[in-house]
């Protein structure tokens, strides 16, 4: 399903409604969503970085942005650094099912289908803005850090 369903099936529907008032779009704050993902190796102790900066030590939870993928890089002294790849997945039936139901409720409280397209719109925008329309995977980091090889010089 994709925006332009979305818009056709409001404006079907509505059409019924008929009446016409201008559209007034209201700003509304964008709150960036978490997501906690739990971070744990083998063995404990490694320093753990997201995105190049230091968080802690394993074992601990982070507190991701879900709007952005994100890098989770695990470091020991004596141990091969590992990174992880936290990459975003979007929830395409719950993002497009909110915003068909807030475009037809907006459609018949204003009587008007331009402001159900707007919302349409708007949700669709602002829970991918947002990151609400994501989920981020893998949803923990459990990892076993290999030894560094160690090479001898031969003489």
């Amino acid at each position: 399903m994709n925006k332009a369903f979305l818009i056709s099936v409001i404006l079907v529907i509505t059409c019924i409604v008929g009446c016409s008032h201008p559209v007034v779009n209201q700003t509304r704050p964008l709150v960036i969503q978490k997501q906690i993902i739990p971070v744990t190796s083998n063995p404990l102790g490694a320093q753990v970085h997201v995105d190049g900066q230091l968080i802690g030590y394993t074992p601990l939870s982070v507190d991701l942005e879900k709007n952005c993928c994100h890098v989770i890089t695990l470091t020991k002294p004596g141990f091969q650094p590992l990174s992880v790849s936290i990459l975003r997945q979007k929830d395409e039936s719950k993002l497009y099912g909110k915003a068909l139901r807030k475009g037809l409720e907006a459609t018949l409280v204003h009587e008007d289908v331009r402001m159900g397209l707007t919302e349409v719109n708007d949700t669709i925008d602002e829970d991918e803005a947002s990151g609400r329309a994501y989920e981020l995977f893998p949803s923990t980091v459990c990892v076993t850090l290999e030894r560094e090889k160690i090479l001898e010089k031969q003489q």
